[in-house]
C-alpha cells in the first residue's frame, strides 16, 4: 500500500478508491463450483509470458487482473492458468457468489463511489486501475461489454505501467467513434452503406434522406452506441421525428453522448463478421468469419463458424477487407469486424458493406477458436507480453478451417424459483478451453441464485464438427449434435430460453 497511497490509513484510503481488502485463497486446495481442484496460488516464477519487443511498450504478463464478471471472466482466468500467470477477480457486492470470485487467486470488492447501481462498480475504470495497484497486477484483460473498449481506462493503465491486454488506446478511440471508423473504410476502399455523419436534429435527417433520395427504411444509429443499442430503424416519413428522439434519449442513456448518423437500412442481410488478430509489430491474421443472423432484437441469440454457403471469392473480399482496416489502424489483439452482406452468400459478387469493428474479444469469439484450433484468449495473453504472430505460430498459411462450429446463448428468461437446483453438463462436456467436441462456458453451479441485475446469459453451449473433407455434412451434424446436447443439459431452479434456441435450430 505504501506505493498506493501517500499519508492516512490504507484502509480508508482503500473505501475512497472504491475498493475493499484483498481476499487471498487459503492454501489449501479450494473446490471449483463444477467439483474440480482448484490451485489457490500459482508462482510468478514462470508467468513470463515473453520479452518486450520493438514497437510498443511491453512488459511480462505476471499477475492478471480481470476486469469482468460471469463466464467471460472465467474463460479469462482458466486460460491465464493454463499459461501460470496468476489472477485477481473483481466483484460487486451483488457478485459475491459468482463463479468468477470462487475461481480467481485473488479477489477485490470494488464499488464506485460517484454512481450507483450494480453495474457501476464495473464501470470505474480509476477503481479497476486502483485494485491492479492494490493486487500487484502487472496487466488487466477487460473482457467484453463493461470497460473493454474504454479509451479511459486503457489510457489509466498506461500511465500505471501496467499493460493493458487489447487494442492501443488510440484505436479504441478511433473504432469507438462510428463516425471515424466509417471514414477509415472509406478511406481504405472498404465498402459502406450511403450515410450521412452529421445529424445535429431530425430536420438534417430529412433534408439528407431527401437530397440522395434514398429509399425507406433508414437506420439511426449511436456514434457512440453498440449492442444494439442507441438504434432505430425507420419505415417511413411519419417515425423520423419521434424515432431520431427516442434514439437520441437512449444513446445518451446507455452511452452518455447522444450524436446520431443515418445510414440506408440493409433488410435481409446476412450479418458476417471477421475474427481478426494482431501483434502491433505489423503482423495481422483472420480466423475466418462467422455467422451471427440469428438475433433477437438485435441481440445475437444463435452464431457458428464458418458462414454457410460462403463463396471463397467473397469470403477473400471480406477478409481482405477486414485486415485493411486492421493493418490501417496499427491494431494489436483480438477484434472483430462486421460487415453485411446482401445476397446469395454463393454469388462472388454479393453485396457486402462495413458496419463497425469491435476492438475487444467477442461473446461468440468460442465458434472461431474451435473452427480453426487457436486459443484466442491465450494468443492476447502472449502479445500483451509483447509476442509476435510469428512467435505464435499464427501466420495466415498457418490457420485453416478445420471445424464447424455452433454456439447457442442459453439466457435466463422470467419465472421459476432463481436458484439454481440442477446444473448438470452432458457427458464428455469442456469448460471453457478450446478443443473439445461438446464444450460449454457458463457462470452457474449448484444453489447459486444468479443475479438479475446484469446481463441474462447463463451459459454459452458451443458444439463443434470435424470437416474432414465434408463441410455440409459438419453443419447438419453440429446441428444435430446441439439439439441433443440441449436436450441432454439439465437446468433446473431458473428458466432459461432454450426451447426458442431448439425450434431455431
Amino acid at each position: 500500500s505504501s506505493g498506493l497511497f501517500a499519508s492516512g490509513d490504507p484502509l480508508s484510503a482503500l473505501c475512497r478508491q472504491g475498493l475493499s481488502p484483498i481476499t487471498r485463497r487459503p492454501s489449501t486446495d479450494a473446490m471449483h463450483p463444477m467439483g474440480r481442484p482448484v490451485r489457490s496460488r500459482i508462482s510468478a516464477l514462470s508467468a513470463h509470458v515473453c520479452s518486450a519487443r520493438r514497437g510498443f511498450a511491453t512488459r511480462p504478463v505476471e499477475k492478471l487482473l480481470v476486469a469482468n464478471r460471469g463466464e467471460i471472466a472465467v474463460r479469462i482466468m482458466t486460460a491465464a492458468k493454463a499459461l501460470q500467470i496468476p489472477t485477481v477477480g473483481v466483484y460487486a457486492a451483488p457478485d459475491k457468489e459468482c463463479m468468477h470470485v470462487k475461481t480467481a487467486d485473488e479477489v477485490v470488492e470494488v464499488t464506485n463511489p460517484h454512481v450507483a447501481g450494480a453495474v457501476a462498480p464495473y464501470l470505474h475504470p480509476a477503481g479497476i486501475v486502483g485494485a491492479a495497484k492494490q493486487t500487484g497486477a502487472t496487466a488487466i484483460h477487460p473482457g467484453y461489454g463493461f470497460l473493454s473498449e474504454s479509451y479511459e481506462l486503457a489510457k489509466l493503465c498506461e500511465e500505471a505501467g501496467i499493460t493493458f491486454v487489447g487494442p492501443p488506446k488510440e484505436a479504441l478511440h478511433l473504432f469507438g467513434d462510428k463516425v471515424q471508423a466509417r471514414g477509415l473504410a472509406v478511406r481504405n476502399d472498404v465498402p459502406v452503406v450511403e450515410g450521412c455523419t452529421d445529424l445535429p436534429d431530425a430536420a438534417a435527417a430529412r433534408a439528407f434522406i431527401e437530397e440522395k433520395k434514398l429509399p425507406f427504411p433508414i437506420v439511426l444509429k449511436a456514434i457512440h452506441g453498440g449492442g444494439g443499442r442507441g438504434m432505430r430503424v425507420v419505415r417511413k416519413w411519419e417515425e423520423l421525428d419521434e424515432m431520431f428522439a427516442r434514439c437520441t434519449s437512449e444513446a445518451a442513456t446507455a452511452f452518455g453522448d447522444g450524436s446520431l448518423f443515418l445510414e440506408e437500412y440493409l433488410e435481409n442481410a446476412r450479418h458476417l463478421e471477421v475474427q481478426v488478430l494482431a501483434d502491433g509489430q505489423g503482423g495481422a491474421v483472420h480466423l475466418y468469419e462467422r455467422d451471427c443472423s440469428v438475433q433477437q432484437r438485435h441481440q445475437k441469440v444463435v452464431e457458428f463458424a464458418p458462414a454457410r454457403g460462403l463463396s471463397e471469392e467473397l469470403r477473400k473480399k471480406i477478409t481482405d477487407s477486414a485486415l485493411k482496416l486492421v493493418h490501417a489502424s496499427n491494431y494489436r489483439s483480438a477484434g472483430t469486424v462486421e460487415f453485411l452482406v446482401r445476397g446469395d452468400l454463393s454469388d462472388p459478387n454479393a453485396r457486402f458493406v462495413f458496419m463497425e469493428m469491435n476492438p475487444r474479444i467477442q461473446v461468440e469469439h468460442t465458434v472461431s477458436e474451435e473452427a480453426c484450433q487457436v486459443d484466442l484468449v491465450q494468443s492476447q495473453l502472449k502479445i500483451a507480453g509483447g509476442a509476435s504472430l510469428a512467435d505464435l505460430g499464427l501466420l495466415q498459411d498457418q490457420i485453416s478451417l478445420k471445424k464447424v462450429s455452433i454456439q447457442c446463448r442459453m439466457s435466463m428468461m422470467p419465472g421459476g424459483k432463481g436458484t439454481l437446483e440442477k446444473y448438470n453438463f452432458p457427458p464428455g462436456t469442456t469448460s471453457f478451453t478450446q478443443g473439445g467436441e461438446i464444450r460449454i462456458d457458463g457462470l452457474g453451479y449448484l444453489g447459486l441464485s444468479p443475479s438479475l441485475m446484469y446481463d441474462p446469459l447463463l451459459a454459452k453451449v458451443i458444439v463443434s464438427e470435424a470437416i474432414n473433407g465434408n463441410l455440409e455434412g459438419a453443419y447438419e451434424s453440429a446441428r444435430a449434435k446441439s439439439l441433443t446436447v440441449l436436450d441432454d443439459f439439465e437446468i433446473v431452479g431458473v428458466n432459461t430460453n432454450t426451447g426458442m434456441i431448439k425450434n431455431i435450430l
